[in-house]
């Protein structure tokens, strides 16, 4: 899938806003805070087009959490929306696993998201956050999301704790 605003429609949407505006610089800041926004385009994806991220280090979901959160999702839908980034032709979970599969099993089908142009990089760091928020994340794979963030150019325990 390819990016929500080509770099042809930014430019032409940049060119036609300083004229709009009557300030090339002032049209360019409006386009970036446009561009910044269609990144985060919110959307009912069908739950088929959807799959779990490989980079994501949490593997492990307790039976009884997931039973439960089924029924809620059962009852009342997913509330809060999972955060995805195109694939291919598909969406690949950057945020929102277990209401993934509580989806899943409901039997929805389709579910909120919010659409996001994610680097690797970006989803294994955004992986590793949500899950430290998590009271039930295994160590061992709370560790293994650091280690693979360490491994990451540009990574090191300073910047790893500034995030």
């Amino acid at each position: 899938m390819a990016s929500v605003v080509s770099a042809k429609t930014g430019a032409v949407i940049r060119k036609r806003l300083a004229v709009l505006i009557g300030n090339e610089e002032q049209g360019k800041a409006y386009s970036a805070f446009l561009a910044e926004r269609l990144q985060r385009i919110r959307a009912r994806v069908a739950i088929e087009q959807l799959h779990e991220s490989s980079i994501n280090p949490r593997k492990s979901f307790d039976k009884e959490r997931m039973a439960e959160l089924t029924a809620s999702v059962k009852a009342k839908g997913v509330l809060q929306p999972l955060v995805v980034r195109p694939n291919a032709d598909r969406f690949e979970i950057v945020c929102g696993a277990r209401r993934y599969r509580a989806a899943r099993a409901a039997e929805l089908v389709e579910i909120p998201t919010i659409v996001r142009e994610l680097t690797d990089a970006e989803v294994l760091e955004v992986a590793v956050i949500e899950n430290l928020q998590r009271d039930d994340v295994h160590p061992l794979e709370e560790a293994e999301g650091y280690e693979r963030l360490l491994k990451l150019p540009g990574y090191n325990a300073d910047v790893i704790a500034e995030k």
